[in-house]
């Protein structure tokens, strides 16, 4: 079964900061030149904010939509954030999100999630082949400083060398228009369409921008635990809810 990195949003408490320490960092970021909250995406992607500045990046390839979102955010200290400006990733899925008003940077990490859509059912492909749980225990650790750059850095490479190319994407339902009949808003779906059998919720429906709006809700239970997240769709697949900003009630 596939292990799935946890969102995670830590503030590492382990220095005194001062005030004066923010404008330091803002001093710093604009001296170099270092945007906020900003990303440059591969081509194919757009970038998109919802009403809270969240940034959201979206890429159609015919039938297949990949989205990228929050995997783990974390505050660092500024001579910590030159350290993560040196990741070959830093400001493609990584980025400075915001200065902290104690000066700390707070760190995005971004991941990918992908979705086939095809006769009105959209599928999510999930990869049965992912890392370890302790390849994600590593990077926490690492950032809470229990671990140091060497060692994170070669137990990191030993893991991904393993892992890195190898995948295995089974697509399953979520979500198909004619799934919920009159009254009924949850459908526990068989093996055949969804591997994992999930539970599929309609929380909500509604009309915006003259088009269907669906909320629905993913359940399960994995390794006796419950688990739950939900996406904000409408009729045409748009993320409602992060591509672009709206008031709503």
């Amino acid at each position: 079964m596939k292990i799935c990195p946890v969102i995670l949003s830590f503030f590492y408490a382990g220095t005194v900061f001062s005030q004066t320490d923010y404008k330091f960092t803002s001093d710093y970021f604009i001296s170099n030149n270092i945007s906020l909250n900003v990303l440059r995406p591969p081509k194919g992607y757009s970038v998109y904010y919802n009403c809270d500045s969240m940034l959201f990046v979206r890429g159609d390839f015919s039938d297949t939509i990949k989205i990228w979102t929050p995997g783990l955010e974390w505050a660092h200290s500024l001579e910590q954030f030159k350290g993560v400006m040196t990741n070959p990733e830093y400001g493609k899925s990584i980025f400075a999100k915001s200065i902290l008003s104690d000066g700390r940077i707070l760190v995005d990490t971004y991941i990918e999630t992908k979705f086939i859509f095809k006769s009105d059912s959209l599928f999510e492909l999930e990869d049965t082949i992912s890392k370890p749980s302790e390849y994600f225990d590593l990077t926490v650790k690492h950032v809470q400083g229990l671990i140091d750059d060497a060692t994170y850095k070669e137990k990191k490479d030993s893991i991904e060398l393993v892992y890195n190319g190898k995948h295995a994407y089974i697509a399953k339902l979520i979500f198909a228009k004619n799934m919920f009949k009159p009254g009924k808003k949850k459908v526990k779906l068989p093996r055949k369409v969804n591997y994992l059998k999930d539970e599929i919720q309609l929380e909500k429906q509604w009309i915006e921008d003259g088009k269907n709006c669906y909320l629905i809700r993913i359940n399960n239970i994995e390794n006796g635990d419950k688990t739950t997240y939900a996406y904000a769709i409408d009729e045409d697949l748009k993320f409602v809810w992060w591509q672009g900003c709206k008031s709503r009630h």
